[in-house]
């Protein structure tokens, strides 16, 4: 049996710097599809998927639009955005990656299979 994974890729602003950061992932993670779960202002969602549709497979948005909720919350963001979204995707391991971390190497690699 292959085993899937995909990456969910958080961000809320420097679209600049997280796009850099999802070629990276790409360049990295060649065969791991991309998804983008977008914490930021609502009025910015359109142009965050105009912006980030040639990186992203696709991209979504939390529905809580209190800055501080989705800060202290991100467990609940990624919740809303499984039952949302994420459950009609196939795949075995989900890599929670935040905006702010670079990697140096494939996720597999550094986050090996733990039996």
């Amino acid at each position: 049996m292959t085993e899937s994974s995909i990456i969910l890729f958080k961000f809320h602003e420097k679209f600049n710097i997280c796009k850099e950061r999802i070629k990276i992932l790409n360049y990295l993670n060649p065969n791991t599809p991309i998804y983008g779960l977008f914490g930021g202002k609502k009025e910015n969602f359109d142009h965050v998927k105009k912006y980030f549709g040639t990186v992203l497979e696709n991209s979504q948005i939390t529905s809580n639009q209190n800055p501080e909720w989705k800060w202290l919350h991100p467990d609940l963001a990624l919740k809303e955005w499984f039952r949302n979204f994420g459950n009609k995707i196939k795949f075995d391991y989900l890599f929670d990656y935040e905006w702010d971390i670079l990697t140096s190497d494939s996720l597999k690699n550094i986050y090996p299979k733990i039996n």
